[in-house]
């Protein structure tokens, strides 16, 4: 009998503890990468600001090609906007905020039981004639939700890896469009 009180009274002091440490963590998150493309913006902006296309080269698309995604609004450009389901990612949706012509999409997207809301960029900097600079950013507060603030110190790592797969595949078809072009 002392042991299953001494195995409960550890139990709660464990999850008294973790309860602090997770209160302890930062409320909201950043993450960003970039990677240099020999494409022009023209050439890779239609892969960012087209809703249908983000599947071509996303690391969530590519990790469960089952993935259910219902497209809603223009097909690109401001107002774009899909919600998805998958067995591997979550469910959730993205909607494009602002957009501007071979420049940049802005975004918001939510993730549901994790992220209720994030914002989220696509930057083309032009580096020279066929030489662009994607930088990819998000940044989230996880509010109240528990989970989510538990992850913080994982976002960079996680999120970061997940982008840095997508923009390698983004310019692997930017730079293909770009020598069919030529």
């Amino acid at each position: 009998m002392k042991l299953l009180i001494r195995m409960l009274i550890l139990a709660i002091l464990m999850l008294v503890i973790a309860a602090g440490l997770i209160a302890l963590q930062p409320d909201h998150f950043q993450v960003r990468r970039s990677i240099r493309i020999q494409a022009a913006p023209a050439t890779i902006f239609p892969l960012i600001s087209q809703s249908r296309a983000w599947a071509e080269w996303t690391y969530w698309h590519k990790a469960d090609p089952e993935m259910q995604r219902q497209y809603k609004g223009p097909a690109q450009g401001k107002d774009a906007e899909w919600e998805f389901q998958s067995r591997t990612q979550g469910n959730g949706g993205v909607r494009f905020t602002e957009v501007y012509a071979d420049q940049a999409v802005y975004y918001e997207t939510h993730l549901e039981g994790l992220l209720r809301h994030a914002n989220g960029s696509l930057v083309l900097v032009p580096e020279g004639p066929q030489q662009t600079t994607v930088l990819w950013e998000i940044h989230a507060n996880t509010g109240d939700n528990w989970l989510a603030r538990a992850l913080v110190p994982f976002a960079d790592r996680i999120i970061g890896s997940e982008f840095e797969t997508g923009l390698q595949k983004l310019k692997e078809v930017s730079e293909q469009s770009a020598q069919r072009a030529h």
